[in-house]
């Protein structure tokens, strides 16, 4: 399974229903990918689409990987791997992945 920045967008008390269905169609030994900007907080980046002709309100959210394993192990995941890596040209926050898998 791959939620590859499906989080970004999603408030953080909603991302562990989030993984949660992830888990659900998950197979016992399954694994996870799970992407996403690292950090705390959330940005309001409504104005950058404002800029392009969309009328939006839009947040990013950014999540520490302590906080996200932490989901993963609370819906029966165990973390194999993690990246985290400093923003690149035209980044502003690091980014991050963690590989789980599904016992069984």
């Amino acid at each position: 399974m791959l939620l590859w920045y499906s989080t970004i967008h999603t408030p953080p008390a909603t991302v562990p229903l989030l993984v949660a269905e992830a888990v659900r169609v998950l197979r016992p030994g399954g694994h996870l990918l799970i992407g996403f900007q690292a950090g705390a907080g959330t940005r309001d980046v409504s104005e950058i689409y404002r800029r392009l002709g969309h009328d939006v309100e839009l947040e990013r959210h950014l999540f520490a990987p302590d906080e996200v394993t932490g989901w993963l192990a609370d819906a029966g995941l165990h973390e194999l791997a993690r990246t985290v890596r400093r923003p690149r040209e035209g980044e502003r926050d690091d980014q991050a992945a963690v590989l789980a898998r599904l016992a069984g």
